[in-house]
């Protein structure tokens, strides 16, 4: 009998998804970086509380790895690939409506989140 036999012929379109997860969630996470000085200015901070928004992204990547370890098994890999791109998409379409600043932790955070969890899934689906 044939290994994943049921895949045959999807295996470019599964790899396109998968590029795709990883095009989007690394923009996300990196567009912060050059829009850093037009932040400062909308919201009047500081370069360090505004930078500290990368403190967070690092901090939800080690979260969603360690929780995407806990649940994607008992989940499965698919359900937590997909569950992070919704994630990943609403936060993205939020962020330009926020108007506090300490709700860009709480964002950067999640995004940082959701890209754990895709790269462990990522990582390990065999």
């Amino acid at each position: 009998m044939e290994r994943y036999s049921h895949f045959r012929g999807q295996a470019l379109l599964f790899l396109s998804f998968l590029w795709f997860l990883w095009f989007i969630s690394f923009s996300v996470r990196m567009i912060f970086a050059p829009i850093l000085p037009i932040i400062e200015d909308e919201f009047m901070v500081n370069h360090a509380r505004a930078s500290s928004i990368f403190v967070f992204l690092s901090a939800g990547v080690g979260v969603g790895v360690i929780v995407s370890g806990l649940f994607s098994g008992k989940l499965g890999y698919k359900k937590s690939i997909v569950f992070s791109l919704a994630m990943l998409s609403l936060v993205s379409f939020l962020i330009p409506l926020i108007h506090n600043f300490v709700l860009l932790y709480f964002f950067g955070f999640v995004v940082g989140f959701s890209f754990g969890i895709s790269s462990f899934c990522n990582s390990t689906n065999h």
